[in-house]
């Protein structure tokens, strides 16, 4: 079921009362996104509306490589080095119960939130309307019970709801009523104040991108450190480092390798992967 809870007011006000709460005044850390449809392409469609990087074939990459989840470290390894600051914006490791921050936005957190399936869930949009649509969808298709608190009327399916924080020309317009918290058909409710929470949030080990790289490929660590001291190498050479066709067709898909007569040199990509775990030794 869809709702639209209407709301000008400093709380989270619901209709009834859900599992799980996505907010910007929620502290918690957002769950990591299941990669299944379709969670993952609507996730992906959310983060390219945000931020104008297509994150699907590195998503799907995940999922091909045997992932049931996004991995965020996995992801800085796989993202154009110019855009793998990204990576750093979907620290997405929590759980998928509670009061979840709206980070980076609304939309992104909520989709990850919603692949986990829950019952019902709240997500307030009143700061950020964008991935208003593709939220809703997703609900829809997992059949999950969603209240979307949007700050004025929206061209959206679902049942309306009215908290007396909204101004009465608007009230008139939808409802008729000048007060109090209406309902669909004019009737009165008793809302539900959600109260603000957070936790703490687990640690996301970005400096393990290099050896994550190599952990899902199945390749030798230290391969990708020699790589990287040795700066170019010869085909023949980067086979005897352990690392096949399928290997090789990842490493320069990612921006770790790239293709130069004869073999291979390091991309800056790697370079900078194995700075990041330099620096934290």
């Amino acid at each position: 079921m869809l709702s639209i809870v209407i709301d000008r007011g400093a709380d989270i006000v619901l209709a009834r009362d859900v599992e799980v709460v996505v907010s910007p005044l929620c502290g918690g850390q957002p769950p990591p996104l299941k990669l299944s449809s379709p969670s993952l392409e609507l996730f992906a469609k959310a983060v390219r509306a945000a931020f104008g990087v297509d994150v699907a074939q590195y998503l799907v990459d995940q999922r091909v490589l045997g992932l049931a989840e996004m991995d965020p470290v996995l992801l800085l390894g796989q993202l154009p080095l110019e855009r793998s600051h990204l990576a750093f914006m979907l620290p997405y490791r929590g759980a998928a119960t509670g009061c979840i921050s709206a980070y980076p936005t609304p939309a992104v957190a909520a989709i990850a939130a919603l692949s986990n399936s829950p019952a019902s869930a709240a997500v307030d949009f009143r700061w950020d309307l964008s991935g208003l649509f593709e939220t809703m969808d997703l609900a829809v298709r997992l059949g999950v019970d969603l209240q979307a608190i949007v700050p004025r009327p929206v061209e959206a399916p679902g049942r309306i709801y009215l908290t007396d924080s909204v101004p009465g020309h608007v009230r008139r317009r939808l409802v008729g009523a000048f007060k109090g918290n209406v309902g669909p058909g004019g009737e009165e409710y008793t809302p539900v104040v959600k109260k603000p929470s957070g936790g703490r949030w687990n640690d996301v080990e970005y400096w393990r991108a290099a050896e994550r790289v190599a952990e899902a490929l199945g390749v030798r660590r230290e391969g990708l450190e020699e790589i990287a001291e040795l700066g170019f190498l010869a085909y023949r050479t980067v086979l005897d480092l352990g690392m096949g066709p399928g290997q090789l067709g990842y490493l320069v898909k990612w921006g770790l390798l790239e293709p130069i007569a004869g073999g291979f040199r390091a991309g800056a990509k790697l370079l900078y992967l194995i700075s990041l775990a330099s620096a934290r030794r």
